[in-house]
């Protein structure tokens, strides 16, 4: 029952260290000025506060009906409880199973929450290499957490001798 205990409070401060570390980086970046850059590796990363309005990488920025906004909350929102719904019926897997859903659960969260606080999602990171790769879009780090836990997915899933779906399938069958 105490290994039991010990998991689920881990598993619980992975998804609280997340969001938090999400929300205190963005309460940060919503105090740059307009245009303020802060370099932390001169021609690889720096950060700038950039209001995203639109979905992932900024894609429809600032142009999206009101209520295409709308669904893409609710949508949002809806992912999220699945992912719950997800996480909770696989409690009992280890935790190197869950962890990566925690990750997108945590970002997942963060990014929706910038939504009912600011009306838009933060993001504030760039990275260049001096001219060779200039991504031309801002992220968070809610949109890392999510990133890295997908790419755990896909590692862990590919290593499996039995791929993740049917897991879920198997799930459903008990």
């Amino acid at each position: 029952m105490q290994n039991r205990s010990l998991k689920y409070t881990f598993l619980l401060f992975v998804i609280l260290a997340g969001c938090s570390s999400d929300f205190e980086s963005k309460k940060w970046a919503n105090t740059m000025k307009d245009g303020q850059s802060v370099i932390i590796i001169k021609n690889l990363i720096d950060l700038r506060l950039a209001e995203n309005r639109g979905m992932i990488f900024g894609i429809q920025n600032g142009s999206m009906h009101q209520g295409s906004k709308t669904m893409l909350i609710i949508f949002r929102i809806l992912i999220l409880i699945a992912l719950l719904i997800y996480i909770w019926i696989c409690r009992e897997k280890p935790v190197s199973f869950l962890f990566p859903f925690l990750m997108i659960c945590s970002g997942a969260w963060g990014n929706l929450l910038d939504q009912f606080l600011y009306g838009y999602v933060v993001d504030f990171i760039h990275i260049g290499f001096k001219g060779i790769l200039d991504w031309p879009f801002y992220f968070n780090l809610a949109d890392a957490y999510v990133t890295i836990g997908v790419i755990l997915i896909f590692i862990t899933n590919s290593f499996r001798k039995q791929p993740l779906s049917n897991n879920v399938t198997q799930l459903k069958a008990q």
